[in-house]
């Protein structure tokens, strides 16, 4: 059985399509922010899991005792009791270095006050930006207690995201430490 429909009946009308075209834009409208809240989520919490594995990385050298026999050149005798992490509030890097103490932070790399060596730094993924006062964490080279120094609150350092075009409000972030050396 054959039924020949009329001519005006075999597509969407104008109308319909603009109406079908709307709801979609309002419904994209409503999920485009969303997306990018989430991306913006993600970086940070990325950024939050990555800092907190390369803390554990320098504990790590703590813990093994890796130029722990390295003497201080201006310090004769003195040999390395610490690995120490600096950030810099505002900053994408955070660098590390040995130390024979916990004081000054960071430590002094040249002169007749030297007290500590540099040993390199690591960036931060994703636009992501320390938030915080300038300080130093210290690992012990004998059991790799952690030791806050400068203008470092124990139990967190607070990190945050930092849109380069500055379109999403910040949002922070925390890792936190005890004094015993656990970071979480």
């Amino acid at each position: 059985m054959n039924v020949d429909l009329p001519n005006h009946s075999k597509g969407f009308t104008l109308i319909e399509l603009l109406v079908v075209v709307s709801i979609i834009a309002i419904i994209g409208g409503g999920i485009i922010p969303s997306f990018s809240q989430y991306l913006n989520d993600q970086n940070l919490k990325q950024a939050q899991e990555q800092l907190k594995s390369d803390l554990r990385t320098i504990q790590n050298k703590a813990l093994t005792g890796a130029s722990s026999n390295e003497e201080i050149p201006e310090a004769s005798g003195n040999r390395a009791k610490y690995w120490g992490v600096y950030f810099r509030s505002g900053s994408e890097t955070v660098d590390y270095f040995i130390s024979k103490s916990t004081s000054p932070c960071p430590p002094a790399y040249s002169g007749d006050g030297q007290t500590g060596i540099p040993k390199g730094s690591f960036k931060i993924p994703n636009t992501v930006v320390y938030k915080g006062s300038n300080g130093c964490l210290f690992f012990d080279i004998k059991n790799g207690d952690i030791i806050s120094s400068g203008g470092i609150t124990s139990p967190y350092i607070k990190i945050n995201y930092a849109s380069e075009l500055g379109r999403y409000p910040p949002s922070d972030k925390t890792n936190n430490f005890t004094s015993e050396g656990a970071i979480y």
